[in-house]
């Protein structure tokens, strides 16, 4: 895969997203931007995985499609070291989730990562004792 064909498959992917009209109406800079952060974040997390080897119908796609709607949405907070999780209109407040030690990763993106990451290394293994 390209990052031309990335960058179609994440626009294809958020064209039938709830985020679908926030994302269309960022500026091309900012969607490029954001799908190229997106990318690093995701191979980052599937080690052994390359833009070259990835095909647009696995999960680490997707992830990377979730991500870049997440970064582009939530930057500015996740520079902060925190996600905006609620806000109340009675009161004009917002709750914050601190983030932490980790990377500023998507809930949904996360998902997609554990999916490819079950893929690459085909399946599970359980053992018990008993």
């Amino acid at each position: 895969m390209t990052r031309e064909e990335l960058a179609t498959h994440v626009d294809e992917y958020l064209a039938d997203h709830l985020d679908r009209s926030f994302w269309q109406g960022l500026d091309g800079e900012t969607r490029s931007a954001s799908v190229s952060m997106a990318l690093v974040d995701v191979l980052a997390e599937l080690p052994g995985l390359s833009l070259e080897t990835m095909t647009a119908t696995g999960f680490a796609a997707k992830a990377i499609a979730e991500q870049a709607v997440f970064l582009a949405r939530n930057y500015a907070n996740i520079n902060e070291g925190k996600v905006v999780t609620a806000e109340g209109v009675a009161g004009v407040s917002t709750t914050y989730t601190l983030i932490g030690g980790s990377p500023g990763l998507s809930f949904r993106a996360i998902s997609f990562i554990g999916q490819a990451k079950r893929s690459i290394l085909g399946g599970t293994v359980r053992v018990s004792r008993g």
